[in-house]
């Protein structure tokens, strides 16, 4: 009987220890996940209009201010202008990110019959002209992310 209850003591002890190691940061993988808010310019929500879809990357910037193509995380766009990260397991890497945006609707077809969208912000979100960045802090990040005029 005492070598039943030194086991369920020795069994306890060790759950215990596993489970300090596994809230000290023991597994941590240094990665930051990233949701948010798309706002309009006057800081008031941004939403898509019927028909709308939109298209939200973040882009790595690097020390020298140019952009890692090998490094972008899309995130999914709902209808009220809420999004996540959810590309690559959700996860990203601290540090410095252009957003791009492409808002497309219309269903305007051209000359060779294929659907044509057009952005609504004329390309003046794509990752060479956007002028918005954030910073990813280690860990979880909710961010409001304010977009231009006419947005």
């Amino acid at each position: 009987m005492a070598t039943i209850d030194l086991c369920r003591k020795s069994l306890v002890g060790l759950l215990f220890g596993l489970m300090l190691l596994t809230n000290s940061g023991c597994g941590d993988t240094g990665k930051s996940t990233l949701k948010g808010q798309l706002q309009k310019s006057d800081g008031s929500p941004f939403a898509l209009q019927a028909g709308e879809q939109a298209f939200l990357t973040f882009c790595q910037v690097g020390e020298s201010g140019a952009i890692n193509s090998e490094a972008t995380y899309p995130a999914m766009v709902q209808g009220n202008g809420q999004f996540e990260v959810i590309a690559s397991g959700g996860e990203l890497p601290p540090g410095k990110y252009r957003v791009a945006l492409q808002i497309l609707a219309g269903s305007a077809v051209t000359k060779s019959g294929t659907p044509k969208q057009a952005d609504r912000l004329k390309g003046a979100m794509s990752p060479e002209k956007s002028k918005t960045e954030i910073t990813v802090q280690p860990g979880s990040n909710d961010l409001q992310i304010k977009l231009p005029e006419g947005a």
